[in-house]
């Protein structure tokens, strides 16, 4: 992604294991503005605080599939894109997200060129 990209897309991460927020986090830093959070709450008043173009989250948030699902919605209310990241079944996403839907969804274990390509999807998709 171009460097003049990196200054105007903004990311949230949303992830309660820490090696995987950071490690997330760490990667996208060198494409986007990163802000990375572990709970739903969290998340919430920080999107409060600022604008995101892109929000990766779990979906099982300190292990409560609704946690996510509030921060996909949050999030769907301000205009982000979705990214899903669940090591859940794919009927078992079906059912947690009900009528709320992702943009894109990164199966954990996922590996960082999977995240490079989900992430200029949305972004090709909200410029588009």
């Amino acid at each position: 992604m171009a460097e003049a990209a990196k200054t105007r897309l903004r990311i949230l991460v949303v992830e309660d294991d820490e090696g995987i927020r950071d490690g997330l986090a760490e990667f996208l830093s060198d494409l986007a503005a990163v802000r990375a959070v572990g709970g739903a709450r969290e998340a919430r008043e920080a999107m409060l605080e600022e604008a995101f173009d892109v929000i990766f989250t779990d979906l099982r948030i300190g292990g409560e599939m609704e946690a996510g699902r509030e921060v996909i919605d949050a999030a769907r209310r301000l205009g982000a894109a979705v990214v899903l990241m669940s090591g859940a079944s794919g009927r078992e996403i079906d059912g947690a997200l009900g009528c709320a839907r992702a943009d894109a969804i990164l199966t954990k274990p996922f590996d960082l060129d999977e995240v490079e390509r989900v992430l200029a999807g949305c972004v090709g998709r909200r410029a588009g």
